[in-house]
């Protein structure tokens, strides 16, 4: 038994979000215990054209564990990178809401106690149906402002703009 807490602090611009982390575990046995903090960078911009859309990620973060572990009598420390490429495409099929994605993720936690070390490859491709708003009473200017909030993904009207020009 246990708690963890996270807390993330970041600033997004034009779609790039970049930011730091830090997250706290407290575990019965101490030696499961951890701080860890790290930063992250972000990104999900439009490519080819409005629908399209290209995402990336990368992180990297260290824990610090808080006593030795009992077997093997050695306090642990992790280095944790993290790395994300996806593509995604919106209104596929021509109807609206319905969405394709491929998404590929990497994790090396390097462990000073080798036998903790990991690394995975994880790759995930998917159909999705993204649900509007239309019905719960938005008026047809602010519906079609929303959806185009969402297909910019955040980097708003003005944003856009600039990345075509």
């Amino acid at each position: 038994e246990g708690d963890i807490h996270e807390f993330e602090a970041g600033f997004k611009y034009y779609g790039i979000e970049i930011g730091a982390y830090y997250d706290m575990k407290t575990a019965d046995g101490s030696a499961e215990s951890y701080d860890g903090f790290g930063s992250k960078i972000d990104g999900n911009l439009p490519i080819l054209d409005n629908e399209t859309f290209a995402n990336f990620g990368l992180v990297y973060g260290n824990r610090s564990y808080d006593s030795k572990n009992i077997i093997l009598d050695k306090t642990r420390e992790s280095d944790i990178w993290k790395a994300k490429l996806g593509i995604s495409r919106h209104n596929i099929f021509g109807y609206k809401g319905v969405y394709a994605f491929a998404t590929y993720l990497y994790s090396n936690v390097s462990d000073d106690i080798g036998f903790f070390d990991e690394r995975y490859h994880i790759g995930l491709v998917g159909l999705g149906y993204r649900f509007y708003r239309d019905k719960i009473g938005l008026d047809k200017e602010e519906l079609e402002r929303y959806n185009r909030n969402f297909l910019l993904s955040g980097i708003g009207e003005e944003g856009h703009q600039k990345l075509k020009n």
